[in-house]
């Protein structure tokens, strides 16, 4: 696995072409070329404490670094590691599924994260319920706030927001957390 010692010209690791690699690989198993050693190495070199756990300013880096939203470090570390605030080499391979989603196929990790923040299974997302995703999401926001924006945007909070809404919401949001200006 060469690309695990690529530099750019900063000194930083090219985590790009690595997780594409892995991602594919994912994606195509026909033509998997990354063993779990890759994914140790990967692992490993993200985890920079070395206690062989991965934290959320440790997948924030990660993240940063392949042009996602570091906001999505928590909420990526509630969908593979359930309640835990970090994850181990098992979950990071859970980790690399879910990246796979989220570029393969971002309906689905779109209605995944609906059906886990659904948590009264209602099949809409309450004001509760959104203000819980905005925190795993590190956003913090007044009831009060989030109301006035979606009402301004047609949706009637008291009724929910049922799963194209969210999704619309996630959309606008991933926007904002990638276009900050």
């Amino acid at each position: 696995f060469l690309l695990i010692s690529e530099i750019n010209n900063n000194g930083r690791i090219i985590w790009f072409d690595i997780i594409f690699i892995l991602m594919s690989a994912k994606a195509n198993v026909q033509t998997c070329d990354a063993s779990h050693d890759d994914l140790v190495k990967l692992f490993d070199s993200v985890d920079s404490n070395g206690n062989g756990l991965i934290d959320e300013n440790e997948l924030a880096n990660l993240l940063v670094s392949i042009k996602l939203p570091p906001n999505y470090s928590g909420l990526c570390i509630l969908l593979v590691a359930g309640d835990k605030k970090e994850i181990n080499i098992d979950q990071f391979n859970k980790f690399i599924d879910l990246l796979t989603m989220y570029k393969m196929d971002r309906k689905r990790f779109y209605d995944l994260v609906f059906d886990v923040f659904d948590a009264d299974e209602s099949g809409t997302i309450d004001l509760d319920e959104l203000l819980l995703f905005l925190e795993y999401l590190g956003i913090e926001i007044t009831p009060g706030k989030v109301v006035s924006i979606l009402s301004k945007n047609g949706i009637d909070v008291a009724a929910g927001l049922s799963q194209d809404q969210f999704t619309g919401f996630l959309i606008g949001l991933e926007y904002g957390l990638t276009h900050p200006n």
